[in-house]
């Protein structure tokens, strides 16, 4: 291979490992692409085992001194979640048994060891929350179950409602009492109101 092949083995090296730097955001792969570059800039007039050299030697020095200034000051902005943090929340298929003390779930196409945060084993194939981070661990529930659905009217099994009870009815506990007869009660109405019977006024004869 020419020394001029080179410098298109280290470009496609350079953005791949850039692109998939978008996917993890740790600047890992941020800083060997950066070391392709530099390989790439030698190939130009050093021999393959030259570019390997100095592109191993940028890198690292890139890791060593670049990466952990990048970190603090990405980590340090507001409102900053790391992609484990963006977990919390999402749902997942448990592809092994997950326990107390281990599993695996899958969540958009990735694998993760993962948990249970209550004292459950959730059977493989299950699906899950996931509730918060340990470490590199996913902790998760079990998804809440659904009722299944049926084709029942859902009106026919509301309670239904009573039947109307006028609170004016003699047997009503609202009802005023029936007047008295007793001529010594003291509640009774005097006066020609209370015998509707008698005529308020006498005509004269």
């Amino acid at each position: 291979m020419g020394r001029a092949v080179f410098w298109i083995v280290w470009l496609v090296l350079a953005v791949g490992l850039a692109v998939t730097e978008l996917h993890s955001g740790d600047f890992t792969l941020l800083m060997l692409s950066g070391g392709c570059v530099v390989g790439l800039v030698v190939s130009f007039f050093l021999p393959f085992w030259g570019q390997l050299i100095v592109a191993a030697i940028a890198a690292a020095l890139l890791l060593w001194l670049v990466r952990p200034t990048l970190l603090h000051k990405v980590r340090s902005l507001p409102g900053y979640r790391s992609s484990l943090d963006r977990m919390v929340g999402s749902s997942g298929q448990a592809t092994r048994a997950i326990t107390t003390g281990d599993g695996e779930v899958k969540i958009n196409g990735e694998v993760w060891s993962a948990r249970s945060l209550e004292d459950v084993s959730i059977p493989a194939g299950a699906t899950v929350d996931v509730y918060g981070i340990d470490g590199t661990l996913l902790l998760v529930v079990p998804s809440p179950t659904l009722p299944a659905y049926t084709d029942a009217d859902p009106f026919t099994t509301l309670p239904q409602p009573t039947a109307f009870r006028d609170p004016f009815a003699p047997d009503s506990p609202f009802a005023a009492p029936a007047p008295s007869n007793d001529p010594f009660d003291p509640t009774r109405p005097t006066g020609p109101e209370s015998n509707p019977q008698t005529p308020l006024d006498t005509p004269e004869r």
